[in-house]
């Protein structure tokens, strides 16, 4: 059995057919072998979240009945040295890496044993050493299944898809055979002799199949909500072509409320500078959930993050502690936060000391260009950035390169960060967006009026031209309420939406840790009602993304900043917003509120309000909100506006 996986109509995928059509060339039986005796998957433009690089062209991996053999063309060395001339190879098992690059002769050169390929536009413009792109694939692969408990040997090989013939062992050209893709893996990985015989292998019989059931191999597919973000993305408007066109030459902040669009914007931009321009931007977050979810969309676009151009998403942290490892500044304990803005600003005074020169940091880009080059820096929620890490940034890229994501009053980490502090005003581009976009209608007049009655100056503008949208509130946990679920999962399918459209929040308190695993009570829930999840509450599920449409999304409610769902179900949300209360009153008040004429309790109660608006503006249809405490001070704000709201909000407290 053989599997062909990818997006079709990419270079990615035109070169996995390629090595599809090799293999049933060389043994048409592969497609009609049982899979219990022999498996093969090819799977294109494969994403691995968290890796030095984070695309793999295609990656083969497979396992062969006996009397699976190659006959290599050219003459290769066993891994004694020894030369191997007409010895006949048997192909047992294989996990392999594989680069693939379109660039004619003009734009390929050999040095030594490696091939170089040049990039014409773009900031990777000039040569590029695909062999060791190849090789940094294979180590990425090797560390990903090694996460997952197999011991692979990981092995590799170029396809030049532009070149008709190629002097280089580990490398084939257009037209290659089955043979002479092996050939190429055993001139990088030279076979073992066992008893007299030589053989292909990665890993172990079991490791073998066990690593066919790997989520990289899963093909992914668009759910109709995805098709929308997708459509959305591809759009043009007037402030996509400003920000287009201030690249280079205008600092760019996008400023607005939750759910109006900013992140799409950015994201908007970068996808028109990809396409037009060959462009490469980075998108920075703090949000690992965000990131994977945009991840999950650009992958079913077939968005490429690499130096040939596209779109990397990272979250900021890790992005900055690569930097500080580059500059020679790091810290043996790379998880707290006031650590890292310590080693943010010892990084800032090397450089502005002059101990660290642009010239360094130019030579550390080039010799790191999948890290470190980009065309733009795209910050997502730029206002929760500390000042350390803005300055850092600055310093390290053009002013003019930087594009930002400004939520106004959606502060999660602390003080408002000012990045406009040494701009000249006629080197800004300032964008303020204030209509409601996410939101139908409805949503946005519930949070409107919850806004005005807590005090609130959100100025939340409901889209006209979006109309509907409704919110149902109900008494006890989601685990309570397996018929409303069944309701809303059934009306989503007749609006053909599918489970991973929907969005549910949880509190820290419902989210249990054993060692280094985390799980919801909500997720487990669902697990028990039959159900898939993608339990975001998990630090390993969540540097992932979503690689099936019936998974049930499931974050906590500090991870949902910037996500969406057609549906959003707000777990217990008065218990977050005790948490978040209390959780302020014990740190106080800060600098900037030092002379505020409201209390600590006052100033506590804000904070969690502002938290709470966040989930709040995630819905696209419907929201779910579930209440523990009917006299608790949320429940009583969020019962007060639902009655005055009867035609919007569905009261089920009432029951």
């Amino acid at each position: 059995m053989i599997e062909l996986i990818g997006l079709e109509g990419t270079r990615e995928y035109a070169a996995a057919k390629s090595l599809y059509d090799a293999f049933i060339a060389h043994w048409p039986d592969l497609l009609e072998t049982p899979s219990e005796d022999e498996h093969v998957k090819i799977a294109s433009d494969v994403k691995i979240a968290n890796a030095k690089r984070t695309d793999i062209d295609v990656v083969v991996a497979g396992f062969f009945k006996k009397g699976r053999t190659i006959f290599p063309k050219k003459v290769l060395r066993d891994s004694e040295g020894k030369r191997l001339t007409g010895n006949p190879i048997s192909v047992q098992n294989v996990l392999c890496a594989v680069e693939v690059k379109d660039q004619g002769p003009r734009a390929v050169r050999i040095v030594g044993d490696k091939v170089e390929v040049h990039y014409s536009r773009g900031s990777s413009k000039g040569w590029h050493n695909a062999t060791g792109q190849n090789v940094d694939q294979a180590h990425v692969i090797k560390d990903y299944f090694a996460d997952l408990g197999a011991n692979t040997y990981v092995h590799r090989c170029l396809i030049m898809q532009g070149l008709d013939e190629i002097d280089v062992d580990t490398a084939v050209a257009a037209g290659f055979t089955a043979t002479d893709f092996f050939t190429a893996v055993c001139a990088a990985s030279p076979p073992r002799a066992w008893k007299g015989n030589y053989s292909i292998s990665s890993c172990r019989a079991d490791d073998a199949k066990m690593m066919l059931s790997a989520r990289i191999f899963e093909q992914l597919v668009p759910s109709s909500l995805d098709r929308l973000r997708m459509d959305r993305l591809l759009r043009k408007g007037p402030r996509v072509d400003q920000i287009v066109a201030s690249a280079g030459e205008k600092f760019t902040s996008i400023r607005g409320h939750g759910g109006t669009g900013k992140t799409v914007t950015c994201l908007q931009a970068a996808w028109r500078a990809y396409k037009e321009d060959a462009d490469r931007t980075l998108v920075l977050t703090y949000n690992h959930a965000l990131a994977a979810d945009i991840r999950r969309l650009l992958a079913l676009m077939g968005v490429p993050s690499g130096e040939e151009g596209g779109i990397k998403v990272q979250t900021t942290m890790s992005f900055f502690y690569s930097w500080l490892s580059q500059l020679g500044v790091s810290s043996p304990h790379q998880d707290g936060f006031e650590d890292y803005r310590h080693l943010c600003a010892e990084a800032l005074e090397l450089i502005d000391g002059g101990a660290l020169s642009r010239d360094d940091t130019s030579s550390i880009k080039a010799r790191n260009p999948a890290q470190f080059e980009f065309d733009r820096i795209v910050v997502d929620e730029a206002q929760d950035s500390p000042a350390e890490e803005v300055a850092l940034l600055k310093a390290l890229y053009p002013l003019e390169n930087i594009v930002i994501s400004d939520g106004l009053d959606q502060l999660v980490r602390g003080e408002r960060a000012d990045w406009l502090s040494g701009i000249p005003k006629d080197r800004r581009l300032i964008l303020n967006v204030i209509r409601c976009l996410r939101m139908k209608r409805n949503l946005a007049v519930f949070a409107s009026d919850l806004a005005d009655n807590i005090g609130l100056n959100l100025d939340i503008i409901p889209n006209d031209q979006a109309g509907g949208g409704r919110v149902i509130i109900v008494q006890g946990p989601w685990s309570a309420h397996r018929d409303l679920h069944e309701e809303l999962s059934e009306q989503a399918r007749e609006a053909k939406n599918e489970p991973v459209d929907s969005l549910f929040c949880v509190p820290s308190d419902s989210v249990v840790t054993v060692g280094d695993e985390s799980h919801a009570d909500l997720a487990k829930a669902l697990e028990e009602w039959g159900l898939e999840v993608w339990d975001g509450t998990d630090g390993d599920e969540r540097h992932d993304f979503p690689r099936s449409t019936n998974q049930h999304r499931v974050v906590n409610y500090h991870s949902c900043r910037g996500l969406e769902g057609w549906n959003v179900i707000l777990e217990r949300l008065d218990e977050f917003w005790a948490e978040k209360r209390e959780e302020k009153f014990r740190k106080g008040p800060s600098a900037s509120e030092a002379d505020s004429m409201m209390s600590n309790e006052q100033l506590a109660s804000r904070e969690a309000w502002r938290w709470v608006f966040i989930a709040l503006t995630r819905p696209i249809d419907t929201l779910v909100i579930t209440l523990d405490d009917l006299s608790s001070p949320l429940a009583k704000e969020i019962l007060s506006v639902a009655d005055a709201l009867g035609d919007i909000v569905d009261n089920r407290t009432m029951n």
